[in-house]
């Protein structure tokens, strides 16, 4: 029984078929933080795509060969972790009075998009600024006189990545 990660939530399964004639497979899976094997799937071919996953879980899939009420022993798989990378080499730069430009680099190709967060330098919270497709932003709320720390993190339909290390920016007019 293989596992290939396919995006931050998805896994493809695949194995073997025994010179046994059976009339399908039960995928089972178990999320290693406790608890028994679950169903997740019946397929009659021999790979599964899993679905809905939760990014840092550990998850460990068996699957057992069926016909009628019988079924053969099982084949146990290597526990794997699905991840979700942050974008990275994160910057912002300003541009005019009232824009800083931000930039950075996907990590991955299934993100939907990225959320933008933003604090003056003398806040201790990141508030959300805004999301974005691109891979690029223009803030176009700021003020001169302030500092400005930002950083930027991918999302999918299940997850979040992590966030990219902050980008400052001192917005100073220059006399």
């Amino acid at each position: 029984l293989t596992i290939e990660i396919l995006t931050d939530s998805d896994v493809k399964l695949s194995w073997q078929k025994s010179e046994i004639e059976s009339a399908g497979f039960k995928i089972e899976r178990q999320d290693t933080t406790g608890g028994a094997f679950i169903e997740v799937g019946s397929p009659d071919t021999t790979n599964y795509t899993d679905t809905a996953l939760i990014v840092g879980n550990e998850y460990l899939y068996q699957v057992c060969a069926y016909s009628g009420d019988n079924k053969s022993s099982y084949a146990l798989s290597d526990t794997i972790v699905t991840t979700f990378p942050a974008p990275y080499g994160m910057t912002a730069v300003p541009q005019t009075d009232n824009k800083i430009e931000l930039t950075w680099t996907d990590s991955t190709a299934y993100e939907s998009g990225f959320v933008i967060q933003r604090k003056n330098i003398v806040s201790d919270v990141f508030t959300v600024l805004d999301s974005t497709v691109e891979n690029t932003y223009q803030d176009t709320t700021v003020t001169l006189g302030n500092e400005y720390m930002y950083k930027v993190g991918a999302y999918s339909e299940y997850n979040t990545s992590s966030y990219t290390d902050t980008a400052s920016v001192k917005y100073w007019q220059d006399c």
